[in-house]
């Protein structure tokens, strides 16, 4: 009896199905959020955006999830460029006032406008507090090609 599922059958359906989902998985993430303790940050974060688009103009804001109060929260900004290159700087953000018992808020601040990322590969972004700071939950870097 002939099985309809011969080897080379189910080779070629996986080899077709694989290509299809790493298609689909190239999509640009505007987008990269990592969780901080919202006890007190302090830590540096390093959040990896995997750029292929080298001619775009696009913005790029830092984004906080956040609950706190702070008039303003100085951050340590550094850059790791996929040849190796790498800078650093001290950014300002000034978040909304914030009771400690209210709602985190999610909000971006424009670091960059008009930037183009100019190589292939993975961009490092770490961020850091300059001062331990309470209620922030989340830090990001977000992406957005521009209008």
């Amino acid at each position: 009896m002939n099985n309809i599922f011969s080897s080379t059958a189910v080779r070629t359906c996986l080899a077709i199905v694989s290509a299809a989902v790493a298609t689909g998985c190239r999509t640009e993430v505007p987008a990269v959020v990592a969780s901080v303790d919202p006890r007190g940050w302090d830590k540096p974060v390093t959040l990896i955006v995997d750029n292929r688009d080298t001619v775009s103009e696009r913005s790029v804001s830092i984004v906080l999830r956040h609950g706190a109060e702070c008039d303003s929260l100085p951050l340590r900004i550094e850059v790791s460029l996929p040849d190796a290159g790498h800078y650093g700087e001290r950014f300002v953000v000034y978040p909304s006032r914030r009771r400690p018992s209210s709602v985190p808020v999610t909000e971006r601040f424009p670091y960059r406008d008009r930037s183009v990322l100019s190589e292939s590969g993975y961009y490092l972004f770490t961020i850091s507090p300059l001062v331990p700071v309470s209620g922030v939950e989340a830090v990001g870097v977000e992406i957005l090609k521009e209008q």
